[in-house]
């Protein structure tokens, strides 16, 4: 199958940058491999290539910069992202998540763009709201494959811990759901994660 996903250009450069590969060119001078090494000289080729495929140089040299300041403490970003995330479906969206945790045809959704900017969309809407493989997407069909098998998995647990309170209502077992955390810089893919979170009354009392 021919590879389409936007992404694997931005693959392929940022091995070239970073790295100091050049395909094209193995002989490249000693001054030319330091230049390619050069992270401010990575980021200029990286806001050229953005402009060349039709961003503006404004959007282009925003997205490289957060794309950047990313990578260069992904696990502290990412840290705070979840928190972030976590802290609106422990509260304003509690209800919403509690919801989707039974519901076999939904996942959640993080977008901090929409209003709202968490929702429960079904995996059908999920692909037509955010394009799935091609040219202009930020994930691929595997993803989707990958999201369906998990939200099988967590709805098994969440079901499980149902049936286990059914005849233990003190029990708090875990219920899960997998959530799509939206990615608007052309540089970065979606991702998931999976919230989990204990039955909670609420949830208890809506089954009743």
């Amino acid at each position: 199958m021919e590879d389409t996903d936007n992404l694997s250009w931005l693959d392929d450069l940022i091995d070239e940058l970073m790295n100091g590969e050049d395909t094209e060119d193995t002989e490249d001078t000693e001054e030319e491999k330091e230049e390619a090494l050069d992270p401010a000289k990575a980021q200029e080729r990286l806001v050229e290539e953005l402009v060349a495929q039709g961003s503006t140089p404004e959007d282009a040299k925003k997205w490289v910069a957060e794309f950047s300041s990313y990578n260069a403490d992904e696990v502290e970003h990412l840290k705070a992202d979840n928190d972030e995330f976590l802290a609106l479906v422990d509260a304003p969206f509690k209800v919403l998540r509690d919801d989707t945790f039974p519901d076999p045809r939904r996942l959640l959704v993080w977008d901090r763009l929409a209003t709202p900017s968490v929702q429960a969309l079904t995996f059908e809407e999920a692909v037509e709201r955010y394009k799935c493989g091609g040219a202009g997407s930020r994930w691929v069909p595997e993803d989707l494959e990958t999201l369906k098998e998990v939200k099988r998995e967590c709805l098994e647990e969440t079901l499980a811990s149902y049936a286990k309170q059914e005849k233990d209502p003190d029990y708090e077992g875990l219920c899960s759901t997998p959530a799509l955390v939206v990615s608007h810089n052309p540089l970065t893919a979606h991702r998931w994660c999976v919230v989990k979170a204990c039955l909670s009354p609420e949830a208890r009392g809506a089954r009743q």
